[in-house]
């Protein structure tokens, strides 16, 4: 892991290494996204967490919506603007961990072609 993590800041990455897993700062309005290895395959997997925390996003914005629609509700506005800003921030880390899957499909290409 303190490979790929030496590799990854000569790409320019804010990477920290934390037992098993390096967590990847991407910087602005993103989430941190962790890498894994994983052992089976000899492959490094990024972790984005974006299906929980749109999950948690589509319900709180869906609860809200409906208790702003059957009275005005200045909580529910509050939490329906940062929903927005949660969506908004899986949509940065998303565009922006583009170039990190690039660098890791790489890394995983080369590690095929080592002997184990």
């Amino acid at each position: 892991m303190e490979r790929l993590a030496e590799r990854l800041i000569q790409q320019g990455f804010n990477v920290k290494v934390r037992g098993a897993k390096a967590i990847v700062n991407l910087g602005g309005l993103s989430n941190p996204v962790a890498i894994k290895q994983d052992l089976a395959s000899n492959q490094y997997i990024m972790d984005t967490h974006d299906l929980p925390l749109g999950i948690l996003y589509t319900l709180i914005l869906t609860t809200n919506l409906y208790g702003g629609l059957s009275s005005f509700n200045f909580f529910a506005a509050v939490m329906i603007g940062l929903c927005v800003l949660g969506f908004t921030s899986l949509l940065m880390t998303e565009l922006k961990a583009r170039r990190l899957r690039e660098c890791l499909d790489t890394e995983n290409t080369e590690r095929l072609g080592e002997p184990t």
